[in-house]
């Protein structure tokens, strides 16, 4: 480890066998739902938002999704 971050001090407090887990023995823990799903939408709205930005799609054909 290179560095210390806030989340890796805070998990350390919190728990040191969570720390160990993630930050020594790298053990992957499953993605929350939410966060999939928080994750897909950004990414939907980034791709409208550069489509739009680059003149690839006309402001109407994106209004509806980013309520213009």
């Amino acid at each position: 480890m290179n560095h210390l971050s806030y989340s890796s001090i805070s998990t350390y407090h919190l728990c040191p066998r969570s720390w160990r887990y993630h930050y020594v023995d790298k053990v992957k823990t499953p993605t929350a739902t939410s966060l999939a799903f928080g994750g897909a939408f950004h990414d939907t709205i980034e791709a409208a938002i550069s489509a739009l930005a680059l003149g690839k799609v006309s402001p109407s054909e994106t209004a509806w999704l980013l309520k213009l």
